[in-house]
Order: structure tokens, then C-alpha cells, then sequence
């Protein structure tokens, strides 16, 4: 989480800002997960601006294969 008070916490009064909380959290856990799967030891000094940035990156990556995929069954 970014923060355990203030407005990026999960007590913001302002939603969008509980959404960016949860996100990023949700990224950071899911670059542990792949570090896992990887075999590697869990990173817990990931920052999370890194992790946001990485799992980004994986997701764009992802997709671009699913689109490339799909392009080649309808040829």
C-alpha cells in the first residue's frame, strides 16, 4: 500500500485515490508472485513505483502476443 493514513490510504475520503492504493499494492504483489515463479527470492525492497512500472510492462507485453495470436488464426 502506499500509505496506512493520509489520502492515498485505504481511509481517503476521495475514491480514486483508494483505487491508486490498491493497484499499486496489487502490482507490487504480483511482481513477488513472478519472482517467485521465476525461482527467484522474493524482493520486499521492490519499490513501488518499479513494481507499477514492471508489471505495466508485462501486462503491454502480454497483450501484444494475445493480439498477435489472434491475428494469426484468422489468417
Amino acid at each position: 500500500m502506499l500509505a496506512q493514513t493520509g489520502l492515498f490510504s485505504p481511509a481517503s475520503p476521495l475514491m480514486p485515490l483508494k483505487v491508486i492504493n490498491v493497484l499499486v499494492g496489487q502490482a507490487w504483489y504480483y511482481q513477488q508472485i513472478f519472482r517467485l515463479a521465476d525461482d527467484k527470492e522474493a524482493n520486499p525492497d521492490l519499490g513501488l513505483l518499479k513494481a507499477v512500472g514492471a508489471y505495466l510492462k508485462d501486462e503491454l507485453s502480454r497483450s501484444r502476443r494475445v493480439k498477435k495470436a489472434r491475428r494469426r488464426r484468422r489468417t
